[in-house]
């Protein structure tokens, strides 16, 4: 097993164009689609893993704001 596909769904761009290659059916790209159509986990998941990089970034906003003392 390869750990290269774990670290690019690490990263959230990455992980959206996988998912966005992998649920459009056109021609196959070089590279990162190389990747996407061998993924270790379903599509859903990179886009899971997208939406958890959004909520823990409004999530330490939202903690850093509550800390702001007018």
């Amino acid at each position: 097993k390869s750990v290269f596909p774990w670290l690019v769904l690490a990263n959230p761009a990455d992980a959206f164009r996988i998912y966005n290659l992998v649920m459009l059916d056109t021609a196959p790209v070089a590279g990162i689609d190389g990747l996407a159509q061998t993924l270790p986990v379903p599509p859903a998941t990179a886009l899971a893993i997208t939406a958890g990089w959004l909520a823990a970034a409004l999530a330490a906003g939202i903690a850093l704001t509550k800390r702001i003392r007018p």
